[in-house]
């Protein structure tokens, strides 16, 4: 497991306690209970959650070893223009804009640590022209 993985478990156990600490608080009958303290108790439970789930999309599909995957390039498959109208501002200030993005399906290759399997995925972006 690389530091990266580590920092992310920690990273994502902690928004994960925070925001459920944040919705606990806007609740009458356990407002009371919200501290510092329940924050990092629900951060603490959240990080098996986590760790299981990112230990399952980082595993490599033929030796089955967790944390063995890494990226090793992409390649394009399409890239189109998609417009789509949006409101921008405030209050009486408010306007409908019409943006272009760039939708872009590409290949992700990967490829184990442990045992040099290879394999790719379809994945899908959209950047702002």
């Amino acid at each position: 497991m690389r530091f990266s993985d580590k920092f992310g478990i920690i990273a994502i156990s902690l928004m994960t306690g925070g925001i459920i600490s944040m919705f606990m608080f806007f609740f009458d009958g356990v407002r009371e209970y919200v501290s510092w303290g329940s924050f990092f108790l629900i951060s603490i439970l959240a990080s098996p959650i986590v760790y299981f789930s990112m230990k399952g999309s980082s595993t490599c599909p033929a030796c089955k070893k967790a944390w063995k995957e890494i990226s090793n390039g992409q390649e394009t498959i399409r890239e189109y223009p998609v417009t789509k109208t949006e409101n921008e501002g405030y209050g009486d200030q408010r306007r409908s804009v019409v943006n272009t993005y760039i939708h872009r399906e590409y290949w992700q290759f990967h490829k184990c640590e442990a045992c040099n399997h290879e394999w790719k995925t379809k994945e899908n972006s959209e950047t702002k022209a």
